[in-house]
């Protein structure tokens, strides 16, 4: 069974200024694979000078990057007039689509240093999603989000109701599940030749060995072992983390004194972790959480600022442009994932939690189907509004009623100028007002 199938390749369009020629030569449109890795060669060919490096993009991060060194003598005399670069200008590198939708959509696009110059290409295809053989006796209940978006909030609303366990220690922040998923991710790809753990025949003298030590090319494994290693076998994996899950949060469950949840709850980013929680946990729920994201900045900076850190992606960012940036693709794909899996997950807006409590859980727990009763939404709200201790560093508006609408106040002229171009798209798919 084919794993990856209708490989379709669009070539780059033509007001592509800076990049004179490119193409695809393999995969090629129409191609399928019994593994989940696609290798991607090609070339590329500035109008000025050479291109550095290739870099493949989904869901708004970075896949793989190879440099453009490898050579094309036949290109030399094709562009002749374009530069003694054509010589060197092919490119191969590897992308793992496992943690992708389904739906793979990658963007290929050319780079000098850190300067995206254009997008060459763009690969679709379909693959064929994970496929347990149990069934989970707790199903999943992702809290999908970012940070400072009232997170910590909706989990101890969540941790209060009966059928719902989340590890209460830690701020909800134990991920088992997400744990889980990585063991599967790591397990199932070819270790890396070059190393100890990936020796054919010393893997067992590494005590962290992950990943198979014999799907490498070199070892020119038989077509049947890989596309079993990317089916078969993968599924057995899944099994095994949907029963460590259950095993986890049945024992957690006991602990905090309850009895047969539902669901397990967690948060998670939208990324790769999210993507496979949804096949291996297929009848779950997903909630995403948001809120105003100029709100959600003020409150990165007002947090950053009396703490004396740059969390939040801040210490990674060269200018405080350059952070809201990155946080704005954050806001971006949480929007993509509403709009993706309209239908399939509830939409929550921290403002309406704070302001409207009540009804808004009550359509969540619609949306869950679990008990909805007035006694049961008092218990929740009593238990997750209850003064905490542990809380009082995590609060940086003085009270949640003061933390909405806080960007008109804590934000300059020009940081609103600022956040109102980048987080345009995102705050108008919540419905929050752009100006």
């Amino acid at each position: 069974m084919a794993v990856l199938r209708n490989i379709h390749i669009q070539p780059m369009g033509r007001r592509v200024t800076d990049v004179l020629a490119a193409a695809i030569d393999i995969p090629k449109t129409g191609d399928s694979l019994d593994q989940s890795t696609m290798t991607v060669s090609g070339w590329v060919i500035g109008k000025d000078g050479p291109m550095e490096r290739v870099e493949a993009f989904a869901d708004g991060r970075r896949l793989a990057s190879a440099a453009v060194d490898r050579p094309t003598p036949d290109l030399a005399e094709r562009f002749a007039s374009a530069g003694t670069w054509t010589a060197n200008a092919g490119f191969t590198l590897t992308v793992e689509t496992l943690g992708l939708d389904p739906a793979v959509d990658i963007r290929l696009r050319a780079m000098v240093g850190e300067k995206p110059i254009a997008r060459i290409a763009a690969i679709t295809a379909n693959r064929e999603p994970i496929a347990p053989t149990v069934t989970p006796r707790v199903d999943r209940l992702m809290v999908t989000t970012i940070g400072r978006t009232g997170s910590t909030l909706l989990m101890r609303l969540l941790a209060a109701h009966p059928e719902i366990v989340a590890y209460e220690r830690e701020r909800h922040e134990v991920r088992a599940a997400k744990y889980w998923l990585h063991v599967l991710l790591a397990m199932s790809e070819p270790a890396a030749a070059d190393k100890s753990l990936g020796s054919e025949n010393e893997f067992h003298l590494e005590p962290f060995v992950a990943g198979i030590p014999f799907l490498n090319a070199e070892y020119q494994p038989y077509p049947d072992l890989i596309a079993w290693a990317a089916t078969t076998y993968r599924s057995l994996l899944a099994d095994f983390a949907i029963a460590a899950t259950d095993g986890w949060y049945e024992r957690v469950a006991t602990a905090q004194g309850q009895q047969q949840p539902r669901f397990w709850a967690e948060k998670t980013f939208p990324d790769q972790y999210a993507n496979l929680a949804r096949e291996v946990w297929p009848g779950g729920k997903e909630i995403v959480l948001v809120r105003d994201f100029r709100d959600m900045w003020a409150s990165m900076r007002s947090y950053n600022a009396t703490k004396g850190r740059a969390d939040f992606g801040r210490a990674n960012a060269e200018s405080e442009e350059a952070w809201l940036a990155s946080m704005g693709n954050g806001a971006v794909q949480l929007a993509n994932v509403a709009a993706k899996h309209a239908g399939r997950c509830h939409v929550v807006r921290y403002e309406d939690l704070v302001n409207a409590p009540i009804p808004t859980l009550t359509a969540l727990l619609a949306y869950l189907d679990l008990d909805a009763r007035d006694e049961v939404i008092a218990h929740m709200l009593e238990a997750a509004l209850a003064e905490r201790d542990d809380l009082a560093d995590h609060i940086t508006a003085g009270s949640v009623e003061a933390s909405i609408g806080r960007w008109q106040r804590d934000l300059t002229p020009d940081d609103l100028t600022v956040a109102q171009r980048v987080l345009e798209q995102p705050l108008a798919a919540f419905g929050y007002p752009v100006s």
